[in-house]
């Protein structure tokens, strides 16, 4: 997050990364179906795909 280079997605992708972390909580529906457009999207960079990944493992599996 530091990255002065990280673009608007990926910085708000490592927040909610870093947010969750060591926690029970789980990625809302919003930030799920960004991390999802991320991931589909053929123009995402590959740090950005590997924050979506991260950010859709902490996700609730039942939605």
């Amino acid at each position: 997050m530091s990255n002065p280079n990280a673009s608007a997605i990926q910085r708000s992708l490592a927040g909610s990364a870093l947010a969750q972390a060591g926690t029970n909580k789980a990625t809302g529906k919003a930030m799920e179906a960004k991390a999802s457009g991320a991931l589909h999207n053929p123009n995402s960079s590959a740090t950005t795909k590997q924050l979506a990944g991260s950010v859709t493992s902490q996700s609730i599996k039942k939605r």
